[in-house]
């Protein structure tokens, strides 16, 4: 009985060792406990006043914000102001009443006028290239007269006489020369004698071009082609490069050393 009596105290005076060490553990995380408690309270205060400054500083860039809009309203009022007294000045009295608009006259001044009526030529050159096997030949031909109609600024149509008899090289000289105008007279070629004149009539201007029907030894084929054409009041300025197929007109028709096409380059003045 004393050995147990002994065993229990030993076992009640451990069990009092270990309630001491667990009070005193308690007390130290009570500490702990009180410590971050503080902390947590000063840092909470540093960041409520954080905030606070950061609203205060937030309020006054509204408050300028604020007086900067009304800077900006107070400007265009002033705009608004002198832009209605300038109208006002401009403008006579009377005209400004409410529901009527300003009346304003428009002038013509740096406006041309369209342009209408008859132009007659006054000065221009053809001139002509034909190729061959193993070279080629050109030349120039006159225009004897030419008219086009305009109207409204744009030329409508118009007719243009070539002298054919006047037709030359200008790539020969000498007999060459005097041989080949020669065998231009020929009826194979443009039979000249019988058919002295060409006419080219312009029946319709379209955009960057013309067309119409040309007619060469009598024989009437219709063409078109590009043209440049400026039309002033004082005058009228058409130039354009085309080609034919000569054996329309039978031209040099049996002849196969001469290549079919004939290229044409013309630009003409005409006046009122």
């Amino acid at each position: 009985m004393k050995s147990l009596r002994n065993v229990l105290v030993l076992c009640m005076v451990a069990m009092l060792l270990n309630a001491c060490a667990v009070k005193n553990e308690a007390k130290d995380v009570m500490k702990e406990v009180g410590e971050l408690k503080e902390s947590v309270v000063e840092t909470g205060g540093e960041m409520v006043d954080g905030a606070k400054k950061a609203v205060d500083d937030a309020k006054e860039a509204l408050d300028k914000a604020g007086d900067k809009i009304g800077e900006v309203v107070d400007g265009v009022g002033e705009s608004v102001a002198k832009a209605k007294e300038s109208v006002e000045n401009l403008v006579p009295s009377g005209d400004m009443e409410d529901g009527v608009e300003p009346s304003v006259e428009a002038t013509d001044e740096g406006i041309e006028a369209p342009v209408d009526g008859a132009f007659n030529y006054e000065s221009g050159n053809l001139k002509w290239k034909a190729e061959k096997i193993g070279g080629m030949h050109e030349g120039l031909i006159d225009i004897t007269s030419g008219n086009v109609v305009v109207a409204n600024s744009k030329v409508t149509n118009g007719t243009f006489v070539i002298d054919m008899t006047t037709i030359n090289t200008t790539d020969l000289e000498g007999d060459s020369k005097a041989d080949l105008e020669a065998k231009f007279q020929e009826e194979g070629y443009f039979d000249i004698v019988n058919h002295p004149t060409a006419t080219l009539n312009i029946t319709e201007v379209i955009d960057g071009g013309v067309k119409g029907d040309l007619t060469i030894k009598g024989i009437t084929n219709p063409v078109e082609f590009p043209a440049e054409i400026i039309v002033k009041a004082e005058k009228v300025i058409i130039g354009a490069e085309f080609t034919i197929d000569r054996t329309l007109w039978e031209i040099a028709s049996g002849n196969p050393v001469i290549k079919k096409d004939i290229r044409y380059w013309v630009d003409v003045t005409l006046v009122p």
